[in-house]
């Protein structure tokens, strides 16, 4: 039983990054592209950003990033 438990897609398993999510193995990528404490890129990584946050505080980052403030500069000249 303890095998079957370590692969079995429909177990039912904790968040790795400690969001306190249950959710099915099967469903795991899709949870990791929501979870609030997935580390990602900021959205103006594309123009230069190198900050790199957990999900849950990107939006508050996103209202001060400069590099945002430069795409909105960029968008009127393009």
């Amino acid at each position: 039983v303890y095998e079957h438990d370590l692969i079995c897609n429909q177990k039912i398993i904790d968040c790795e990054l400690n969001c306190k999510s249950k959710f099915k193995r099967i469903n795991l990528k899709e949870h990791e592209e929501q979870c609030p404490n997935k580390l990602i890129y900021c959205y103006a990584n594309d123009i230069g950003c190198d900050v790199k946050l957990e999900r849950k505080f990107m939006e508050d980052h996103n209202k001060k990033c400069k590099f945002e403030e430069l795409r909105l500069i960029l968008s009127v000249y393009n």
